[in-house]
């Protein structure tokens, strides 16, 4: 297995590996200790593009449904057999999860597991557990609520700013902020869409939330230009969101 991908939060590296499975190791001992381990996600395994922020992980299916060509615009070739795709607007799937408090949990349970103070039907249940524990992404449609296809995304704070590729900006703020694990447990209820500001007419391919004197800035790139966006006339009420982590 190779890591093709990774993120360092806190005292913990979050390797995305070439099995499809997402790593967690704790940096406190030496040398480096895994502590969780996911199951495998085929989007991650079929080179799904992926970002990650803090200790969340955004896996997007665009690859998986032949989205990844650049001059391929709302062409669904293939849709996942679970899904209802004219109830989700044409919108599809993604895979987020946050690991930090997860991987923490699943770390206390593999101790309590070698203890000789439970008993094997506490044991069992903790098993259980463990393994539910592997499945740490859930299945969001984080375009269905604005009728886009989403291309990227970038979490600052508590603003989750995604573009589309249709050429819109999305902005969701979570309200109240709240840690990760909370946050992302159940982000379709948590994060709320704010704006969705059309801004070209090409797929936005990359995407980046900044604070700079005063402004709040968002900058996007497309497969011809580089723009930015700015929310100074909603300052006060973006500031505390953006303060709420980094």
């Amino acid at each position: 297995e190779q890591v093709i991908d990774w993120q360092l939060w806190n005292t913990k590296i979050i390797c995305l590996l070439s099995t499809g499975e997402i790593s967690v190791s704790s940096l406190l001992t030496y040398p480096v200790v895994e502590i969780y381990r996911s199951v495998c996600y085929s989007s991650i395994l079929y080179k799904n593009p992926i970002w990650m922020f803090r200790d969340v992980v955004f896996v997007s299916t665009l690859a998986s449904r032949g989205l990844s060509c650049e001059n391929d615009h709302k062409v669904h070739t293939y849709t996942y057999m679970s899904d209802m795709w004219n109830t989700r607007d044409g919108c599809g799937q993604w895979f987020i999860g946050a690991l930090d408090v997860l991987s923490d949990e699943a770390l206390l349970e593999d101790e309590a597991l070698v203890s000789s103070n439970y008993s094997l039907s506490t044991q069992n249940d903790l098993m259980e557990r463990r393994l539910l524990r592997g499945f740490c992404l859930n299945k969001h449609y984080l375009g269905s609520v604005a009728e886009e296809e989403i291309s990227c995304v970038s979490l600052r704070g508590a603003l989750l700013c995604c573009g589309t590729i249709s050429g819109a900006l999305l902005i969701f703020q979570n309200t109240p902020p709240q840690h990760s694990a909370d946050a992302f447990a159940d982000i379709d209820s948590n994060f709320k869409l704010d704006t969705k500001e059309p801004v070209s007419n090409e797929r936005i391919k990359s995407i980046d939330i900044a604070y700079n004197d005063g402004d709040l800035y968002v900058v996007y790139r497309t497969e011809s230009t580089i723009g930015t966006f700015t929310l100074d006339t909603q300052l006060k009420r973006f500031k505390s969101y953006m303060n709420c982590h980094t």
